[in-house]
Formats: structure tokens, sequence, C-alpha cells
């Protein structure tokens, strides 16, 4: 956070983007798009501190709706997915200070509430940190469906082993980025062999 305030404090307070070059036209956009998502995480995360001291009442706003909208432009709806799952997370201090900090989005977060634990609540926010959310999605579907597996003795849900699934999955992904760089072989293409016989013609010997 502390180098990404070094860097705004260097960009020109007037930006004059037609006389910007093709590279620092691009490099502005992803600077400031960057920007726009790490301060939109930070404040939904003070969203759920903000509800729990009604602080919204001290700055002329009656709700915490009309609060996050005329300060982040936040509809309704995502106001009440952030509380939610603050709510969930009231238990579960890694995943938690994930939410608080701005570190990790609402979104990627409330794909693990289903499946997450008081145990396993360190564990998980290490793998959000890590993985995208398209891998995240796929740790949470196997994680469900091995718990969905019935005992044939007791008919109880067999525990999951968390480690292993983690690891099985870890190494899923390093085999498939080895693979990716992998030099590729070229083929080459082989033409079908050619009947050398075709042109030729043969005498037909007529019976007597």
């Amino acid at each position: 956070m502390e180098n990404m305030l070094k860097i705004i404090e260097k960009i020109p307070i007037v930006l004059e983007p037609a006389k910007l070059t093709d590279s620092e036209l691009f490099r502005h956009c992803k600077l400031f798009g960057s920007l726009s998502r790490l301060c939109l995480r930070k404040f939904e995360g003070l969203l759920p501190e903000v509800f729990r001291r009604r602080l919204y009442r001290k700055h002329g706003c009656t709700s915490i709706y009309e609060f996050a909208a005329k300060l982040g432009g936040m509809s309704k709806e995502k106001v009440d997915k952030i509380l939610y799952i603050s709510e969930k997370l009231a238990d579960k201090p890694a995943l938690k200070r994930l939410l608080e900090s701005g570190e990790v989005g609402w979104s990627k977060i409330q794909v693990v509430i289903c499946v997450v634990t008081t145990a396993s609540d360190e564990e998980w926010a290490n793998k959000l940190r890590q993985y995208s959310m398209s891998v995240i999605e796929i740790l949470v579907r196997d994680f469900r469906d091995a718990n969905r597996v019935e005992s044939s003795h007791t008919g109880e849900i067999e525990p999951v082993n968390m480690r292993g699934l983690f690891d099985s999955l870890s190494n899923a992904i390093t085999v498939c980025e080895a693979e990716a760089n992998e030099p590729r072989m070229e083929v080459t293409k082989v033409s079908p062999p050619v009947d050398r016989f075709q042109n030729l013609s043969f005498p037909v010997s007529k019976e007597r």
C-alpha cells in the first residue's frame, strides 16, 4: 500500500490524455484501474464496522445503504451481501481480516462461506490469497462433492482430508503449468504413399 501511495504522489495533478504517448496512456489506464479496484475493496471492508457503530447517522445518512451509495456508489444488494458475509465470519478471524483489509474482495470470500469452518479458517484464507477465483471455485466444488460421499458401513459423512485436497489441487496446477511451458514439437505432414502402378495397364488374356 505504501508503494502504491508513493506512485500516486508522482502522478501529475492535471493529466492531458491528448499529449500522452500510447504507452503512457495505457500505463495510466492500468494504474488507475488497479487503484479503483483496490480503493473499492478497502471501502467495502470498512462498511461492517461503520454499520456496527451506526457511524452513518453522525454524517447525515439515515441508513448504511445511503452512506454506501453516497460515498462509494454501491447498491443496496451489494451492501447486504457484504454485511451478511461479515456476520458469517464472526468466528473466522483470518477470513475476516481479508475482508476488512480489502486484501481479498467480498465476492471471492463469498465462494468459500459454505464450506469454511473455524478449524479450516486459516487454510482457506491462504488459498484465497494464493489462487484465482476460478481455482477457488474448483476447490470448493471438489470439497463439497467429497463430503457428500457416505460411508458404506455407518451411513455417516466421511471426513475429508483438507490438506490432501489442497495438495492434490496444487499438484494438478503444477503439472498443468509445466505442460503449458513445454516446447511444442512440430508435426511434419506426411503425404500418402503414391501407387506407382496405378497408371500401368496389363494385357487381359482371353479364354479359348
